[in-house]
């Protein structure tokens, strides 16, 4: 996890946890918003006007609303990288069926 997505995390789980009013120690990366959390839409937008305010970066809007667990909404904030090695490989692999190698 890198710097910024611990920022995030950290920005995250305090706004869940002052918004909700519950011990940030209970969130965790994969917590049910919806079913566990029981966090609604107008829950998450303050969530999210909050984490954009400490952060200081805007989120990817569409994910927020779509968001399912704790660790979506970091995503929505910090997506995560693809590594290059895997895309590359990929390619190749396309590349050896096209060609039959």
């Amino acid at each position: 996890m890198g710097k910024r997505e611990v920022s995030a995390a950290i920005a995250v789980q305090k706004a869940i946890s002052e918004r909700l009013g519950i011990d940030p120690g209970t969130i965790r990366w994969n917590s049910s918003l919806r079913e566990e959390l029981k966090i609604t839409d107008s829950d998450l937008v303050a969530i999210e006007m909050e984490v954009e305010e400490e952060l200081g970066i805007a989120s990817i809007e569409s994910r927020i609303l779509t968001a399912r667990t704790v660790g979506d909404i970091i995503h929505a904030f910090c997506p995560p990288k693809r590594k290059k090695r895997t895309l590359l490989r990929k390619v190749l692999e396309a590349l050896k069926a096209l060609f039959g190698a």
